[in-house]
């Protein structure tokens, strides 16, 4: 697989953005296609446009995608849009496409048992004008990702005032007394494509989804928890520190099949082992 800097292929190394000036967005391939390609390219004109960003048009983000893809029929796709570091470039935006492997390890019982979580001691800090948007800068949230657990599968993050705001690489969503929540994402946090969906599947599936903010002790009187993000779909929650849940829960289990996610679908009717 390969990565390509404004459509010409380079080494993977150069596809790592070292100036974190920018936006992204991490897309599943699966079965040789793009999931959620134009809907993903939606959110990633409207981040780079809070940045004084332009993308290009979805076209070219997809004809860069199949070289860089190689023939891969299932990987990972990051799209980046870059501020231009050199100043006498003519634009002011670079494109950056880079495939790699899905990530492994990932056995069927994340999907159809739950995940083992902790909170992370790093506190997610930012400029509010980044609220919501994927920003290329993920020091906190790589920082958040060092010393788990064998067990662990994600840390959740919270804010610098203690309340939770997502995971390291995922949504957070939870259920208490039959309605569903999630933490407000209007002072840090990304509002990833997933959490859009789950937002379109709840009013849909007629459950009401409200913004919560709450501490993570706050989690121990909730039903279920999930997380969600664009490589996994949704993982149900299990347990967090010492506290557990039944998982999947009611709401989750609605909620997995009606996202029509390719991979967890196939993670779910794939046998586990031992």
């Amino acid at each position: 697989m390969r990565a390509l800097v404004d459509g010409g292929v380079v080494d993977q190394t150069r596809a790592v953005d070292a100036n974190t000036d920018g936006v992204f967005r991490t897309l599943l391939v699966w079965g040789g296609v793009i999931v959620d390609a134009a809907a993903q390219h939606a959110v990633l004109q409207d981040d780079a446009r809070r940045l004084g960003l332009s993308a290009a048009p979805l076209a070219i983000w997809q004809a860069d995608s199949l070289t860089a893809l190689d023939g891969e029929p299932r990987a990972a796709l990051r799209w980046s849009v870059v501020r231009a570091a050199d100043g006498s470039h003519p634009v002011t935006s670079r494109r950056r496409v880079a495939a790699r492997p899905l990530p492994p390890d990932r056995p069927p019982q994340n999907w159809t048992h739950g995940v083992h979580a902790d909170v992370s001691p790093v506190r997610l800090m930012g400029p509010p004008t980044r609220a919501g948007i994927k920003h290329l800068d993920r020091s906190q949230q790589r920082e958040g990702a060092r010393g788990w657990s064998p067990d662990q599968a994600e840390a959740l993050m919270c804010d610098d005032a203690g309340h939770l705001v997502c995971g390291t690489r995922s949504n957070l969503f939870w259920v208490s007394q039959g309605e569903l929540f999630t933490p407000p994402l209007d002072r840090v946090g990304v509002r990833g494509l997933m959490h859009r969906k789950i937002e379109a599947l709840a009013d849909a599936l007629g459950l009401r989804l409200s913004p919560r903010r709450v501490r993570p002790e706050q989690l121990n009187d909730a039903e279920e928890l999930f997380v969600t993000n664009s490589l996994i779909g949704l993982w149900p929650v299990r347990s967090v520190g010492a506290q557990q849940w039944r998982a999947p829960g009611p709401v989750t289990r609605k909620l997995l099949p009606a996202l029509q996610h390719p991979l967890a679908d196939h993670m779910r009717e794939t046998p586990c082992v031992g």
